[in-house]
Parts: structure tokens; sequence; C-alpha cells
């Protein structure tokens, strides 16, 4: 190629093209037949050079006599030489495909980590928006339960403030202890939704649950010690003087609308009231006690 630079030459090596340059001259076909040679022999470079190789090694071997073998183990040197250059450069080869290979092997490697650090995120993510979905769920059905409570003591203090308008009696001011929950009840209704919205994880929840469980066993214990005491007072009517039949009709269904709803098995001896037409004060003497359990309530707040 035009420009490329030419390869060096071995010093020891002998410049076959000079040396035919240097010996020989040139001459047209035209001059060569004038005189007299219509043909002539060729000889390529090739062969020149092939020839004078011979004729050195020949030389070299005249001169060396005996020790001649010396030429003929060089070229096993060199065959062995060629040989161990070609093994070493497969070598090479291999040891390059194989570096390809592992790093090929490595960047899928890589890729696969990048993939799984992406799914370990995600999977994060949607865990916590599980999470806040749970405790949304919890905070909604919590919330159902204190309306729930806040109705069923509404109805029941209404109830107490009907038992005490048909009975004649002064209801006192603020109510009964069962029939002031629904205001001790919405102080804890906003306790509880500020705690709800304050608290972020499951424990908290169950802990909202726990009161709210406590604040209806609260209000049926509240139900069942007003059981215990129209029971106890209706039972002690024989001895008192008994109560007319229109006021046992009164107390009975009055007792059973206040404690229906909360499961609550009461068992009375209200059929074995005997019916007299004279005053009683068994209906006041419950009122009465009823007052009583509301300081002891206050006061325990």
């Amino acid at each position: 190629m035009p420009g490329s630079p030419k390869p060096k030459r071995d010093p020891s090596e002998i410049d076959v093209r000079k040396v035919i340059e240097d010996s020989t001259e040139r001459m047209s076909l035209r001059a060569l037949e004038k005189k007299g040679f219509k043909r002539v022999r060729v000889l390529n470079e090739e062969i020149i050079r092939n020839l004078i190789a011979q004729a050195v090694e020949a030389a070299i071997k005249t001169r060396l006599g005996d020790k001649a073998h010396l030429l003929s183990e060089t070229g096993d040197i060199e065959e062995e030489s060629r040989k161990e250059l070609k093994r070493l450069m497969k070598e090479h080869a291999e040891s390059e495909q194989a570096h390809s290979a592992a790093s090929a092997r490595a960047g899928g490697l890589q890729e696969q980590i990048a993939a799984l650090e992406d799914e370990i995120v995600k999977g994060h993510l949607d865990l916590e928006r599980e999470r806040e979905a749970i405790f949304q769920r919890g905070v909604l059905s919590a919330q159902e339960q204190v309306r729930e409570l806040e109705k069923k003591a509404r109805k029941l203090d209404a109830e107490n403030a009907q038992l005490c308008a048909s009975a004649g009696i002064e209801r006192p001011e603020g109510g009964f202890p069962l029939g002031a929950a629904p205001a001790n009840l919405e102080a804890m209704i906003k306790t509880v939704i500020e705690s709800i919205q304050a608290q972020q994880d499951s424990e908290e929840i169950s802990g909202l649950r726990d009161e709210l469980k406590a604040l209806a066993e609260r209000d049926n214990k509240m139900a069942d010690q007003m059981k215990n005491i129209l029971r106890e007072e209706l039972s002690k009517r024989p001895v008192a003087g008994g109560m007319t039949k229109s006021q046992v009709e009164f107390a009975e269904a009055s007792v059973e609308s206040l404690f229906g709803e909360f499961g609550t098995d009461i068992e009375t001896n209200i059929e074995q009231v005997e019916a007299k037409e004279e005053k009683s004060t068994g209906v006041g003497g419950v009122l009465e006690r009823l007052k009583k359990m509301k300081k002891g309530d206050k006061k325990d707040g």
C-alpha cells in the first residue's frame, strides 16, 4: 500500500534485489537481439534467493565439517519455538475468551441484582400500603363501635328519663349514673379518636379495642348494678307492703326494656309480689339507690 512503512530487514540477510541490481546491467530486448541473443533465460528473485540460501548452507557445512549437525538441531529448536509460540498464543486467546465470558456473566448478575433490588423496594411499598389500609380499616371499625356505644348509652339515658317521668319522680340533675354515661362517653370518644389519629401501628389499635371493650363492660356492669337493685327492691315488696298492679306491670316492662338489649337474662319474682291498692315507696326506693350509686360514681371519677 502507498505510504505504508517498509518492513525492517534482518542485517544478516542478503539483499538479493540489491545484489542483482549491483551485479547486472539493464538492457533492452532490442539491444540483446542486435547482439544475437534472441532467447534468454530468466530467473526471478525468489529462485535466486533460494539458490543463495542453498549456497550459503553448503558453504557453512563445508566449513563446519563434523559440526554440521548443529544446523539441523538449530532448525529443530526453531520449529519447537514456533510450536511453543503457537501454544502460548492459543492459551492467550482462550484466556481472553474466558475473561470475556466471565465479564458477560458478571454483567448479567448485576442486572439480576438490580432487578431484585427493585422488587424489594416495590415489596416494601406494597407492604406499607397494605399496613396503612389495615390501619384505616381498624380506625373506621373503632369509630363505628364508638358510635354504637354512644347510641346505646343515649337510648339508656332516655329510658331512664322516661322511667322517672312515668313514675312521677323528678329526675336528678345530670341523670342517673348510667344515664350520665353519654356525656362522659363523648369525652372518651374524642380522646379515643385523637389517639387513633396519632398512632400508626397494630399494637396501638389493639389497645384502642381494649379501651372500647372496657367501656362496653363498664356500661354492662352499670346496667347489671341497676338490675340487681331493682330485683332486690322488688323482692322486698311483699314485706314492705306490696305494689299496685299498674306499678308491677310498669316495673316489669321497664326492666325488660332497659336491660333486654344487653342480652342479660333477668329473673325476677315480680309474679310473686302481691298487688295491693295502697301506696308504695318501692320505685322511690329504687331511685334513691340510683342517686347514691351516681354519687359514688362521681367520687370514683
